[in-house]
């Protein structure tokens, strides 16, 4: 499939098989960093939209869209505190993804077993700015400029949101690192690390530019919340991630 074209497709018996549902995929190659939208709509049947590696590693999911009845807190003992307000995305909201140069395979499924019908399927390069608290997907090897904004989700400390954040998710797998920099000079660096069952791994803090490097204990969706140390502080801030 390519950037900026619509696919009019339709899932139908004698397609791909994947995990039990009638499935099709299409490889989806970038030259360049980009933000890319990815939209999967259907009136036949419900939509399941995921993203994977050339090598069959998960790169983003509409099942993973949004905090799916987790809770994001900074202390996982009560009383809770310094926790994340939930991400304005559904299942079914595009999948937003900052993607590095490369391949991945894009494949349009349904959530009711071996459904069929017509679908669209779309990828649209998009601005890369993340705003309005949606959950967006990384790749490895991306750098990207952000800006933190009153309208992110937000870090609620005794019920009042004090901290602005970004709400980033990336797939990781069991037993390896993901080294992030945060880097801005409109405020303090603030970078904080959930597991996929939202347990609060670790974060760092720096003038400048915040390094970190995150071990993940377990394979899944990992959530990175960059934010700023100054209570309800704005700006622009550079993230790369490998």
């Amino acid at each position: 499939m390519a950037i900026g074209v619509t696919v009019a497709g339709a899932l139908a018996v004698g397609d791909c098989v994947v995990s039990g549902t009638l499935a099709d995929q299409y490889k989806l190659t970038t030259a360049a960093p980009l933000a890319i939208t990815i939209s999967l709509t259907s009136t036949a049947f419900a939509p399941r939209l995921t993203v994977a590696g050339d090598g069959g590693e998960p790169v983003a999911s509409g099942e993973h869209m949004g905090a799916g009845g987790v809770v994001y807190c900074f202390f996982d003992t009560p009383p809770l505190a310094g926790c994340q307000t939930p991400s304005t995305s559904t299942r079914d909201s595009p999948i937003t993804l900052l993607a590095a140069p490369g391949s991945r395979v894009v494949t349009a499924t349904s959530t009711n077993g071996l459904g069929t019908g017509a679908y669209a399927l779309a990828a649209t390069q998009v601005s890369s700015a993340v705003s309005g608290c949606r959950t967006v997907f990384l790749e490895r090897g991306v750098t990207t400029e952000q800006r933190i904004e009153a309208s992110d989700c937000g870090v609620l400390w005794d019920g009042e949101v004090l901290n602005y954040s970004d709400d980033m998710k990336i797939y990781l797998t069991a037993g390896s690192q993901l080294q992030v920099a945060m880097t801005s000079s409109a405020f303090t660096p603030w970078l904080d690390f959930f597991s996929p069952t939202g347990q609060y791994l670790g974060s760092c803090i720096a003038e400048g530019t915040a390094e970190c490097t995150f071990p993940a204990p377990s394979a899944g969706y990992y959530l990175l919340a960059p934010s700023s140390l100054e209570e309800k502080r704005a700006g622009a801030y550079t993230l790369t991630v490998k």
